[in-house]
């Protein structure tokens, strides 16, 4: 997949709005990395998840979290994230891999996804070539 040609750059909510227009295809996304306990995952954006969190905590009337369920992308082959966590979380990154709209098919179970079925499954070397640019503006 590294040697793709360029191809516009999506972000989670695109791919999840249209999950069949997507699915095997390899795309490059750009979204804030969430890394933890209990996620694996490229957000739309700091302020989307900012704004969720927010929402969410304060329980503010009104509030219905399936409005940022089209946020959230679940992470696989996310090895290299997770070994350098410090680097990765609180990342906006733009990444290559190959979506699935349709990878929790009833034989996977993966208490660290986001509440759809999607995922992205990072292209291994655009992930180091992510990891090195990082690694450069430190």
């Amino acid at each position: 997949m590294a040697d793709l040609p360029e191809r516009p750059v999506v972000s989670p909510r695109e791919l999840n709005t249209h999950p069949e227009q997507y699915d095997g295809q390899d795309v490059t996304v750009r979204g804030y990395v969430v890394l933890g306990s209990n996620g694996r995952s490229l957000y739309e954006s700091r302020d989307r998840l900012e704004a969720f969190d927010r929402a969410f905590r304060a329980q503010t009337p009104g509030f219905d979290p399936s409005d940022f369920y089209l946020d959230c992308l679940t992470l696989l082959n996310a090895r290299l994230l997770e070994e350098n966590r410090s680097l990765f979380n609180g990342q906006t990154i733009t990444v290559r891999g190959r979506f699935q709209r349709n990878y929790l098919d009833g034989n996977v179970l993966d208490l660290q996804a986001c509440g759809g079925p999607t995922a992205l499954i990072l292209d291994e070397q655009d992930a180091r070539r992510v990891f090195q640019d990082l690694q450069a503006q430190q």
